[in-house]
């Protein structure tokens, strides 16, 4: 389900860039159910995943590279953050691995 959940929020992530920020609207409070989902999923088996996940603040990448160690070759993580630093580090990480795309802007 969480899996389902992140497919229609990338689906919604693609017509807000396509079409303008006022496209789409996704509630925060839904969009961090689904990250604490996730990130029990990925806490508690030693398997790698598939799938679409997304860091709502990158930071300084700390849950990001904790995620990428978890993804398949096939799995994707996008990042948001709105702070010129942080996406200078994403931007470093997204270079070095594929798996990882890094947007300058708001999550909501």
């Amino acid at each position: 389900e969480a899996i389902d959940r992140l497919e229609e929020m990338e689906q919604r992530k693609n017509r807000v860039i396509n079409m303008g920020p006022m496209a789409d609207h996704m509630a925060v409070q839904e969009l961090k159910l689904v990250e604490s989902l996730l990130a029990r999923r990925l806490q508690h088996d030693d398997n790698l995943h598939d799938g679409v996940y997304v860091d709502l603040t990158f930071g300084r990448g700390g849950h990001s590279r904790a995620i990428l160690q978890r993804l398949s070759p096939e799995g994707r993580l996008y990042a948001f953050d709105t702070d010129p630093t942080a996406v200078a580090f994403a931007r470093d990480l997204a270079q070095k691995d594929t798996r990882f795309h890094i947007f300058h802007q708001s999550f909501a």
